[in-house]
């Protein structure tokens, strides 16, 4: 049995190995070129960079579960495991869901993933058989923060905020317990950031961004945009960095007061900026790995299961 977490993101799909982008492409034909095509009942699926827009619920489609058989595969192959033709790999899937979302969510988004039977797919023309045999849905956010949890259980208070493509959820944390009942989900992901920026510099230079090119500066590698798109690039991750804060303190959390904690695709992005914010504290933590909530979820489903590994 393979014990396997999967990321949902709507920007970013992540495993314990791989982070690729939420999007697909299908085709009812095989493309003539290219990698991460699979193949499906009759269907191609192709990695796309455009991802999808925004889905709350991400049952009503078969997109998640189309990347979730990426992420499965990925894993697989990064195992190590040898599997003979026909053979069945049972899977034990471990996945997540926003703090907010959780309580109303999370039994109909575990039956989505089950009783599906044998699953029979290709990726890259390397045939695959798997057999989902149980899911089990955590909080997002709080397998990352298990991923650091040294550092934060002798603290009195402390507040996860997870740093998404749509939203930003956070989940305050009393004496090393989440508060579920005080989390939330905030339409501030980092895609407002994004179209800020690009707004501004389409109107001010003429000049058409993409997310990449914005990240590009914001993680401090080469970029050949003029100097004056850089600075207004940082400057206006400085302003979202701020707001984050001040939509928190609005809910009474002061994150000069408790420890934060922050994770995600954003908040790996925006380390430097979170860091350096004159209104976060000097306690903060940044767990600058994308795969932690995977890493995070099997934590605690080993917790949950001594006897089973």
């Amino acid at each position: 049995m393979l014990i396997i977490g999967v990321d949902n993101g709507n920007k970013q799909t992540k495993t314990k190995h791989s982070v690729f982008v939420s999007g697909i492409v299908e085709s009812p034909t095989r493309p003539g070129f290219g990698s991460d095509i699979l193949h499906y009942k009759g269907k191609y699926y192709i990695l796309s960079d455009k991802r999808k827009g925004y889905q709350r619920d991400k049952t009503k489609d078969e997109t998640a579960f189309i990347l979730t058989l990426f992420g499965i595969a990925k894993e697989i192959r990064a195992s190590g495991m040898h599997v003979g033709a026909g053979e069945t790999v049972p899977v034990t899937l471990l996945i997540g869901l926003p703090p907010a979302h959780y309580g109303m969510m999370h039994k109909a988004f575990r039956q989505y993933f089950l009783n599906r039977g044998p699953i029979e797919f290709e990726l890259d023309g390397q045939p695959f058989r798997i057999r989902i045999d149980d899911a089990f849905v955590f909080v997002q956010g709080l397998g990352a923060m298990m991923t650091v949890y040294s550092q934060i259980k002798g603290a009195s208070d402390a507040c996860v905020i997870d740093i998404g493509g749509f939203t930003v959820d956070y989940l305050p944390v009393h004496s090393g317990r989440p508060v579920v009942s005080a989390c939330d989900s905030l339409e501030l992901g980092v895609t407002k950031m994004y179209n800020s920026i690009k707004s501004k510099v389409s109107a001010g230079w003429d000049l058409l961004l993409t997310e990449d090119s914005i990240d590009t500066v914001l993680m401090g590698k080469q970029s050949e945009l003029p100097a004056d798109v850089k600075n207004l690039i940082r400057a206006k991750a400085d302003d979202y960095v701020t707001e984050i804060v001040s939509e928190l303190r609005e809910r009474d959390i002061d994150l000069r007061t408790v420890r934060p904690v922050f994770c995600g695709g954003g908040a790996v992005l925006l380390k430097e900026r979170i860091l350096g914010n004159p209104r976060i504290g000097s306690s903060a933590i940044v767990v600058d790995d994308l795969a932690a909530n995977c890493k995070g979820y099997e934590i605690l489903y080993k917790a949950s299961h001594p006897n089973e590994i």
